[in-house]
């Protein structure tokens, strides 16, 4: 039988599956704040919780991300001939007609065969994924191979939709990502996977929209690094357990550095001050910007001076991210039970400018959203809630919707049976209580 790598997908026996996937669209308002928000939560949830301490800090090594342009030859691309082929079937379906900007767009970022751009996402001190192509109990079959399933290490963690990890799929042209795992079992896995529409075949057969690059006729995911052609194993390989995610020809941001730098710092400012979280930008192999917790104030401060800070922005969430540092660095410090959650804390501070007035909500080291407060006009203020209790962390994931931009009672009655609707409104009535309580004081 051929074991060759090529790309293909199932036959699909009913029906037509255009290009239009809303999992992957819901991403598209803001693809740089949304890729990073999702794509960071991911490999904080799968961070190696098991690997050995700082001997002089005490504490686990920080989340590694490492993120970068790189340019391949048609050569490095896995069977580049196979999936052109498809793409050009795709494009040319009758029943795609309605997106042929998009496949002409695809074509050309294409480029030539000596010139490949692809956008990079790795991450360090985690798992990796694990488990076969049929164990659907595992995280690389929640990863790569299904739709809407997430396996996640605990119930605290970031997702529990399973559709963040399409967000790398929206920063690319062609709906294209390789994936390549090593495990700290030291498993090594590689496959591909296009999310595109349907097509036909040479034989005239309909074929599914998600298209895979795998082993054989099965498009098996290969399990070895020396299985992998020799042109494509210095580009795939990893000496680290972790996840490389490539999206091929990517969406083209000319300012990148700063886009992508200002959105880990909305986002992720308190994982970065509490050391657990280490980013590194580069162009192709060079280093641009690294951000840890060193120089954290002073990125905060460049790109958030609240002199120059623009609070009608439009980028969720909203409100500035170094007035939220500050509130939790120099601010009061409320600390209460609330039913339900446990023990939270609540961080604020007045500010002499109008620029913010928000609260930043935060779970599992993420600003999920910001709102302001009604009834606080009079003054200016910031501050940040956080839910110390891994039960209350539990209860606000379950409340949290696919997007990760609020806190809604309403989704209790989905995800579990233990705590009600009534509950959830219950604990966020609390929560409102002890940021007005705070603030009128």
């Amino acid at each position: 039988m051929d074991e060759q790598l090529r790309w293909g997908s199932d036959p699909k026996l009913h029906g037509w599956d255009g290009l239009n996937d809303a999992a992957i669209n819901v991403f598209n308002s803001n693809v740089i704040n949304s890729f990073v928000r999702e794509m960071f939560q991911n490999s904080n949830d799968a961070r190696d919780d098991k690997l050995p301490a700082d001997p002089t800090t005490g504490k686990q090594p920080p989340l590694e991300v490492s993120i970068y342009y790189r340019t391949l030859t048609a050569d490095q691309f896995p069977d580049f001939k196979g999936f052109t082929d498809i793409f050009a079937r795709i494009k040319s379906a009758p029943e795609n007609k309605q997106q042929m900007e998009f496949f002409n767009h695809g074509q050309k970022a294409l480029g030539t065969r000596a010139a490949i751009k692809f956008f990079v996402f790795e991450d360090f001190n985690t798992t990796g994924l694990t488990g076969s192509d049929d164990d659907h109990q595992k995280t690389f079959s929640a990863c790569v191979l299904s739709e809407g399933l997430t396996i996640k290490r605990d119930e605290t963690a970031g997702g529990s939709y399973g559709i963040g990890k399409n967000a790398i799929f929206g920063f690319s042209k062609l709906r294209t990502v390789l994936y390549a795992s090593l495990n700290k079992d030291g498993e090594y896995i590689f496959q591909g996977v296009a999310k595109l529409a349907c097509y036909r075949d040479a034989e005239k057969q309909t074929r599914e929209k998600r298209i895979f690059c795998g082993r054989g006729l099965k498009l098996k995911s290969i399990r070895n690094l020396a299985e992998l052609d020799p042109q494509y194993r210095d580009v795939f390989k990893r000496s680290r357990p972790g996840l490389s995610q490539f999206a091929a020809c990517p969406v083209n941001h000319p300012d990148w550095l700063t886009e992508f730098t200002k959105a880990i710092l909305r986002n992720y400012w308190l994982l970065l001050y509490n050391g657990e979280l280490v980013v590194e930008l580069k162009n192709e192999t060079e280093l641009q910007i690294r951000i840890d917790k060193s120089n954290l104030e002073e990125l905060l401060i460049k790109f958030f001076n609240p002199e120059t800070y623009d609070p009608d922005d439009d980028v969720e969430p909203k409100g500035n991210p170094y007035e939220f540092y500050r509130s939790f660095t120099e601010g009061k410090v409320v600390e209460k039970s609330i039913d339900y959650l446990g023990k939270v804390r609540f961080y604020y501070r007045e500010l002499d400018h109008t620029k913010s007035n928000r609260i930043a909500f935060i779970r599992n080291g993420m600003v999920v959203y910001s709102k302001e407060v009604w009834g606080f006009k009079a003054i200016n203020y910031a501050g940040v809630f956080i839910c110390e209790s891994e039960e209350g962390n539990k209860i606000l994931r379950m409340m949290e919707p696919p997007t990760h931009d609020s806190f809604a009672p309403e989704r209790l009655e989905e995800k579990t049976s233990k705590y009600s609707v009534s509950v959830g409104r219950q604990i966020m009535k609390q929560v409102s209580r002890l940021i007005s309580d705070s603030l009128e004081e």
